[in-house]
């Protein structure tokens, strides 16, 4: 029977993809995955496995309130990136030029003026190190070894490909016109833009050429002020910086605790010497981190739960004193992190003009207060509330 089905014959059945296909198709997928999840930063990856394992869940991680602190001064650099274009004397002081404005007071001013760059740096140069530490405190140096060297190829990768993708946007905005704004008639300090060219391909060759000799160049010391983005100029420093860092800790892996930390402190004066503000601040992150786990090993074994019984026990009457010392610091660390950023302010602010004689560079002045800031009660304990 032409043009139908004899009973009793199983029905035709509808032809299926090639199982050869399908796999291709799924180890593909597979790899996209795991491209992608050795591309997203570890705080991400750790939370989802912590979600797929609730059991797994620590009480209380040491770097906790660090996440907290990165996410109040990303904030308060955009607050500050928005409002710099709006005000002109944004970074003068109080009582410069007659300026009495309360937003302007020591502290205050940090809201929109304080020590941003320096913070993502302390922090970084924390995080990098805390990991290898505790490897090398455990006295795995296997694990430590594997660790670096992942650590070392996945750090070009999550520096550099979030700012190729947003200065490539940059790009196309530019190519089809949208940085043709007014933006002379903006008061405040406005970062350059780059030129229009005559074609898409033309300005892609342009944005090549400041990728390779700007945002990746590893071998300057120089601040790259790009026009396609002013604010990445912390990049190429935070990679030659991240490298420097885990050449030290390979180096020193096998020294004693004292003598590591004397190292630490050896190079975070060198840096200083030199002038180089930013290895200082990754050092005194480093520093911070064998602090905090030299604390946890003269400890002990911690209780259950955590080491929290431990410390709430009645303070001796010194540790009173202690404290107010503390405190005190902490406020002096933030007075100085309050330096004026405008060219000379210093000069004519009441009340930094003998620390100006000194040296007129706010970022020399935020980062020597940082370092000690980062290392107070208040700051951890404040950032980590809401754990």
């Amino acid at each position: 029977m032409t043009g139908g089905v004899l009973l009793g014959e199983p029905e035709p059945k509808p032809a299926m993809n090639s199982p050869r296909g399908h796999g291709r198709l799924i180890h593909l997928f597979n790899h996209a995955r795991n491209i992608g999840v050795f591309l997203l930063p570890s705080f991400i990856t750790q939370g989802s496995a912590l979600k797929d394992s609730p059991q797994a869940r620590p009480s209380y991680s040491p770097t906790l309130y660090l996440d907290g602190l990165r996410g109040l001064f990303s904030f308060l650099v955009f607050l500050r990136h928005f409002l710099l274009p709006w005000d002109e004397g944004l970074d003068t002081g109080f009582g410069q030029n007659g300026n009495m404005s309360f937003m302007k007071l020591p502290i205050i001013r940090l809201l929109y003026a304080g020590p941003t760059v320096p913070i993502f740096f302390i922090v970084s140069g924390f995080v990098l190190a805390y990991k290898p530490l505790k490897l090398i405190h455990k006295k795995d140096y296997s694990a430590l070894g594997l660790h670096t060297m992942s650590s070392v190829v996945r750090r070009p990768f999550r520096l550099f490909l979030p700012p190729l993708v947003s200065t490539f946007i940059v790009v196309i905005a530019v190519s089809v016109g949208l940085y043709t704004a007014p933006y002379q008639d903006m008061p405040g300090w406005v970062p350059r833009h780059p030129e229009r060219l005559r074609s898409l391909w033309a300005q892609i060759g342009d944005w090549m050429r400041f990728v390779v000799v700007d945002l990746t160049h590893p071998w300057s010391w120089k601040s790259p002020m790009s026009k396609y983005d002013s604010h990445l100029w912390t990049i190429p420093i935070q990679f030659r910086a991240s490298m420097i860092v885990y050449l030290t800790l390979l180096a020193l892996a096998r020294a004693r605790v004292w003598v590591r930390g004397t190292a630490l402190l050896f190079l975070c004066l060198y840096s200083l010497q030199q002038e180089r503000w930013e290895m200082y601040l990754f050092f005194a992150g480093v520093f911070l981190a064998e602090r905090s786990l030299q604390r946890h090993h003269d400890g002990g074994a911690l209780p259950a739960d955590g080491g929290e019984s431990a410390m709430n026990q009645p303070p001796l009457q010194p540790s009173a004193w202690s404290g107010l010392v503390q405190k005190f610091v902490f406020l002096f660390g933030l007075y100085l992190s309050s330096y004026p950023r405008a060219r000379n302010a210093g000069f004519s602010t009441p009340g930094y003009v003998l620390l100006s004689s000194l040296t007129d560079r706010y970022i020399c002045w935020q980062s020597y207060a940082l370092a000690d800031v980062a290392a107070k009660p208040p700051l951890s304990t404040s950032a980590s509330a809401g754990r």
